[in-house]
């Protein structure tokens, strides 16, 4: 073979070796690609309708929703969320981006739901207050807010995998002086639909707070984790609880009603690439390093944390007992609140193991919210019994002054119709007799009827007619004395 030849040959197999070698790389690359966006391509549809409500005109306003709003947006946008965002809505508007979000939902995928704003209940049923809601009565909220079961229906009718509801709408009730029966904060909802998880910013029956920043106490702590890698919902949900409630010093302390079964994140867990190949013949394996001694040591600092937090757990069931068994006592409720207060401040932390502490903790605000509705009806009782006697009392000045007035006039107030005695017709020593005498028969017969009246007013009617049939002989006497 020629040396022309040879060297066009070898620069052929140099070049099919390179080429080659850079398919090889590029199929690696691809592979790479592939897992790494395997999470995002596969994805499910995720979804939400985010409102925030600030400029309330026949309202008190509020400083914080409208930011809330725009925050959350932001946030669950970077979380792969399609947004759709309101700013101060309108009945209409909310009606019409719900009924758009059930349309989505019906496609499959995750629901989310947020508002903040001003929020009611009444008949134990939630309403979101829209901007130019004019509503001066109590049975107007129905015709003018948005129930919350209507976001809540809509999603069990869509079926979907899995929906989330954040209410951040438990301020103080812009209609307390209006309504018949006016609460704060919303009303739990007893049941959630199935695959969701409803959200309140404080317990049921309570305020939240509108915060000194830009955003609300509750919407703070939940942007605070929603971009934390690998943090599962139910998870996040506790660390947002912690944060508010050190954050108000146990004032308030968010709640949740869940029937999820899955697992959820904001931001998955990331995926590495897939390691380039190698040609390298592998050696022989070296002597193993494998130990559990971290791990170990891991579970011993476990078991210890655990058992303190079981002890922590007996210990709050046992002041939980002393409340209840001082519940029971012959106590006013204004005290029954306090010490159920003092039981909620005195156990602020989260168990990490286990949930009876967040049942315990609801089940005291329940004893709350009972006592502190027992508090406000024993108040009217005891306002309805003094006006009652206050009537009594001003009733008997009355009869009181129209006797005084009678015996000026010259009549005899006891015995109608009977004028006073000529005193011409008597000696002096029988004058003054009979005027002391009558006055004794005249005083006891006052302060029978006065009896009688009293009695009447108690509800003590045998009393008062065994008083009344003895009036008669007392004025037959006082008759005599006056013919």
């Amino acid at each position: 073979m020629k040396p022309s030849n040879l060297s066009r040959l070898l620069l052929l197999s140099l070049f099919l070796t390179v080429l080659f070698a850079a398919q090889s790389l590029a199929q690696r690359d691809d592979r790479a690609v592939r897992v790494q966006g395997r999470q995002d391509a596969g994805a499910e549809q995720r979804v939400a309708l985010v409102i925030g409500n600030s400029a309330y005109k026949a309202i008190s306003p509020l400083k914080n929703p409208v930011n809330d709003a725009e925050d959350m947006a932001t946030a669950l946008r970077r979380s792969g969320f399609k947004v759709t965002l309101l700013r101060d809505a309108t009945r209409k508007q909310m009606n019409r981006a719900i009924r758009q979000l059930g349309r989505l939902l019906q496609k499959g995928g995750v629901g989310l739901f947020y508002y903040a704003g001003h929020g009611v209940q009444v008949g134990g049923v939630n309403y979101l207050v829209p901007l130019g809601a004019e509503i001066t009565q109590q049975f107007e909220v129905e015709d003018e807010a948005v129930s919350a079961n209507r976001v809540l229906g809509m999603m069990e009718a869509a079926g979907n995998r899995l929906n989330m509801v954040f209410l951040d709408a438990c301020r103080n009730n812009p209609y307390q002086g209006s309504f018949r029966a006016a609460s704060q904060g919303l009303a739990a909802v007893r049941n959630a639909p199935k695959g969701s998880l409803i959200s309140y910013a404080t317990g049921a029956g309570q305020v939240a707070e509108d915060g000194t920043g830009r955003n609300g106490t509750y919407t703070k702590n939940l942007l605070r984790y929603i971009h934390t890698p690998g943090l599962e919902l139910t998870t996040m949900m506790k660390r947002v609880r912690t944060g508010v409630r050190q954050d108000t010093r146990g004032r308030q302390i968010p709640y949740e009603l869940s029937s999820l079964e899955g697992d959820f994140y904001f931001a998955g867990a990331s995926v590495g690439s897939a390691a380039p190949a190698t040609a390298t013949v592998p050696k022989g394996p070296g002597k193993s390093k494998f130990s559990l001694g971290d791990f170990d040591k891991a579970a011993r600092q476990e078991e210890a944390s655990r058992n303190k937090w079981n002890e922590n757990l007996r210990e709050m069931k046992g002041a939980y007992a002393q409340v209840q068994g001082y519940e029971r006592r012959s106590v006013s409720s204004k005290l029954k609140v306090g010490v159920w207060q003092r039981f909620l401040s005195a156990f602020t932390q989260d168990n990490p193991y286990t949930s009876e502490d967040d049942d315990l903790r609801r089940q005291a605000q329940a004893r709350i919210t009972h006592w502190q509705g027992e508090q406000q009806r024993v108040a009217r009782l005891e306002a309805d019994r003094r006006r009652r006697e206050a009537e009594s009392r001003r009733q008997a000045d009355v009869r009181r002054r129209n006797r005084e007035a009678e015996e000026r006039r010259g009549q005899n107030p006891i015995i109608p119709g009977v004028q006073s005695p000529s005193q011409g017709q008597f000696t002096p020593a029988q004058l003054k007799f009979q005027k002391l005498y009558r006055q004794r028969l005249l005083s006891e017969i006052k302060k029978m009827q006065e009896m009688i009246q009293t009695h009447q007013d108690a509800g003590r009617t045998s009393q008062a007619d065994r008083l009344r049939n003895a009036i008669p002989n007392l004025q037959q006497a006082l008759r005599a004395q006056l013919q």
